[in-house]
């Protein structure tokens, strides 16, 4: 399901609450474990339930429904914060020796809108060896039911295809043809 992007999609989730009169607020996902919690600005912090099955992720920009002080999720408004850097303070590390190619080329990162997952980024290993290799390992919130797989750029010395895997564990694994030392990661993917 994506973000919520009309009234009328508010309205027909809203229908879902039968007999409840709720006032709408805009919240933040604070915590997703042991249990969703919402923050809402002048309110505090809620637990906060579902309408949908949708795994939301920190930061999640969120519609709520309040009323006698409980919080139901609505919908997203905006995902997951934007992107998210690896290898920055609270976001997954790189492993097997990779890293960001360089300062002036893009980042490993990923982000999330609504049910699709993007990963975009140069990632750089720092030395040839095990052509398959998990590269970073993505959180809960942003991992796909089922593997996925996709082509990507591959260099350094010569350009190739490289596949790149999305495990559901999260791991992001390049699959290289060569002796490659660096990947454009370009790809996204639905989480059901």
């Amino acid at each position: 399901m994506d973000d919520i992007k009309t009234t009328s999609e508010i309205l027909s989730r809203l229908g879902e609450l039968e007999g409840v009169t709720a006032r709408l607020r805009k919240g933040r996902v604070t915590a997703v474990t042991p249990a969703l919690t919402v923050s809402v600005a002048g309110s505090g912090d809620y637990a906060a339930r579902t309408l949908d099955n949708r795994a939301y992720a920190l930061n999640d920009v969120v519609l709520v429904a309040q009323w006698s002080g409980q919080l139901v999720v609505v919908g997203a408004l905006t995902s997951a914060g934007g992107w998210r850097n690896v290898g920055d303070a609270g976001e997954p590390a790189f492993q097997n020796g990779w890293g960001n190619y360089g300062p002036t080329y893009q980042r490993v990162s990923f982000g999330r809108r609504g049910d699709r997952v993007h990963i975009r980024g140069v990632a750089a290993k720092s030395a040839t060896g095990t052509l398959i290799q998990t590269v970073f390992t993505l959180p809960a919130a942003f991992r796909p039911a089922r593997n996925e797989m996709r082509a990507c750029i591959a260099a350094d010395p010569n350009p190739s295809l490289a596949r790149v895997e999305v495990a559901t564990d999260g791991s992001v694994i390049v699959v290289a043809t060569s002796g490659n030392t660096l990947v454009s990661l370009d790809l996204s993917f639905d989480l059901l």
